[in-house]
């Protein structure tokens, strides 16, 4: 299986997992993180840019926060 493992948004895994199972799964180890695990040959090119930069959105959300509550300390 050809396949990028990338983060998603809070609830999204199971939205995109549930209403597609041929494109989407749930990638083992971090999967339980609520990481999506997106089949490549089933996206197209703007699909995969689109998921791409939700879950590099996603990622820099979160380290923003982490860096703005150690900041706080």
């Amino acid at each position: 299986r050809v396949a990028l493992w990338c983060a998603a948004e809070p609830g999204a895994q199971s939205l995109l997992v549930d209403d597609d199972p041929a494109r989407f799964f749930v990638p083992p180890y971090v999967g339980k993180g609520g990481w999506i695990g997106v089949m490549l040959a089933a996206v197209d090119d703007a699909e995969l840019a689109r998921i791409v930069a939700a879950a590099h959105a996603t990622v820099t959300t979160k380290l923003a926060a982490s860096r703005r509550s150690r900041s706080a300390r």
